[in-house]
C-alpha cells in the first residue's frame, strides 16, 4: 500500500463514486486528486481506492444547515487519518461540516489509476460541475430508461 501517495491525494479530493458492488469483498470509493500533478492534456488524476474487506463503515452528514438553491454539493476530502489497530486500517475522511465524513476499518488498501477515456466513455458527463455523484443510481437509471422509452416513469405517473 502507498500511503505516500494516499496521503498526498487525499489532501485535496473530489470524491465521484462510492461502489458497494463488490461489499462483501470490498468498497471502493472513485476520487479526482486536485493536488496531483495533471497529465500530458491537463487532466487530473482519477483514482480507485479500493478498501479491502471492510469490517465497518460509517458516514456523517451535517451539511443540512447550508443547502444549495441548485445542484448538488462536490463531495470533497481534506482530511486525512489513517493509522494501523488491531490488524486492520482505520481510515477517517472528512473536510468542512458541508461534505459529509466516512470512517471506516479494513484489512488492506489498495490504489489504482482510472482512466480519463474510459470513464468518459461510460458516463459523459462524470465531470460536470454542480452534478451528484458520477453514477446515477438505480431509481435515476429507471426513470430515465422509462422516459428514453416512451413511457412515464412511475414517479410521474398520476394516481389512479
Amino acid at each position: 500500500m502507498d500511503t505516500a501517495l494516499l496521503s498526498t491525494m487525499f489532501l485535496d479530493a473530489h470524491l465521484l463514486d462510492v461502489d458497494f458492488s463488490d461489499w462483501d469483498q470490498c468498497i471502493r470509493i472513485i476520487v479526482v486528486a486536485t493536488e496531483l500533478p495533471a497529465d500530458e492534456r491537463n487532466r487530473l488524476p482519477v483514482y480507485s481506492v479500493e478498501l479491502v474487506q471492510v469490517h465497518e463503515i460509517n458516514f456523517s452528514f451535517s451539511h443540512f444547515e447550508h443547502p444549495l438553491k441548485d445542484g448538488h454539493y462536490q463531495w470533497r476530502i481534506h482530511n486525512f487519518n489513517m493509522r494501523k489497530e488491531g490488524g486492520r486500517w482505520h481510515l477517517d475522511l472528512s473536510s468542512s461540516r458541508l461534505f459529509p465524513r466516512m470512517t471506516l476499518s479494513c484489512e488492506d488498501v489498495a490504489i489504482r489509476s482510472v482512466d480519463h477515456d474510459a470513464l468518459s466513455r461510460i458516463l459523459p458527463e462524470w465531470n460536470r460541475p454542480g452534478g451528484p455523484l458520477i453514477r446515477p443510481g438505480i431509481e435515476h437509471m429507471i426513470r430515465y430508461h422509462s422516459i428514453s422509452q416512451g413511457r412515464p416513469s412511475r414517479s410521474t405517473r398520476k394516481n389512479r
